[in-house]
């Protein structure tokens, strides 16, 4: 029964729901200045304590085993007055990313998946960050000598895989004796056009862990919606960029 239970329908959203119905009393670990409504990051405590649910509801949704002060996710209020949230979802690799009213009332729903683990994050931020009117999540992907993060970007909640990603970064084992490649990025948001700042470095790897740069390079990639999904302005050269 304990393993059948994360596969209840409803069950992912619990935790996100419950936690939108007081956003404005919710304090977080990571604010100085007390209680927010514009945007803050979300604890089993704040789940819990704010909202009195029993325990046995979020089991699976939410790690109650955790310190209550970890961070599960992040959420912003909305330009529309409702809140956008994104938490780490435990039965499965992936977040909830879910939209509701002050309320509680869940409008929308959607889980957000990735391989194994969050090898390309640098903390709980890139589960959600705001960029204007824009939303991201970064999700990773991971194999062997290989970490890459794709950044999905986006101002309304629809499903995963009617997106596509941009890339953010590439960790990689070229095949060449102890030669690898290290994509890395910096976005920034201008109007309606993603603006992807890449360094793409080739290095070695010495026997007393130092890397020595081969070779690096920096390119400047516009991306614009096209049919609902991002794309490069001039995708042959940002792919001769990217997968070189």
């Amino acid at each position: 029964m304990k393993n059948l239970l994360p596969y209840l329908a409803g069950l992912f959203g619990i935790a996100l729901c419950c936690f939108l119905i007081s956003a404005k009393g919710i304090k977080s670990n990571r604010e100085t200045t007390g209680f927010v409504a514009d945007s803050g990051y979300i604890t089993p405590a704040n789940v819990l304590q704010l909202l009195k649910i029993d325990p046995s509801d979020t089991l699976y949704t939410i790690d109650l085993n955790a310190p209550v002060t970890d961070t599960l996710g992040k959420y912003y209020k909305m330009a529309n007055g409702n809140y956008i949230s994104s938490v780490r979802v435990i039965a499965h690799y992936g977040y909830m990313l879910c939209e509701a009213r002050p309320d509680g009332t869940v409008l929308k729903k959607e889980k957000y998946i990735f391989n194994n683990f969050e090898c390309c994050w640098n903390g709980i931020d890139n589960c959600l960050r705001k960029y204007g009117n824009y939303y991201t999540f970064l999700t990773c992907g991971t194999g062997t000598a290989y970490c890459g993060g794709e950044l999905y970007v986006f101002n309304d909640i629809i499903p995963q895989e009617k997106q596509v990603g941009i890339t953010e970064s590439i960790w990689a084992w070229t095949g060449k004796k102890d030669i690898y490649k290290d994509l890395s990025s910096k976005m920034e948001m201008s109007g309606d056009t993603v603006i992807m700042h890449y360094t793409h470095c080739f290095y070695r790897e010495k026997k007393n862990g130092k890397h020595k740069v081969k070779k690096e390079q920096h390119l400047d990639a516009k991306y614009i919606q096209q049919n609902g999904k991002w794309a490069a302005i001039d995708s042959v050269k940002v792919n001769a960029f990217l997968y070189q």
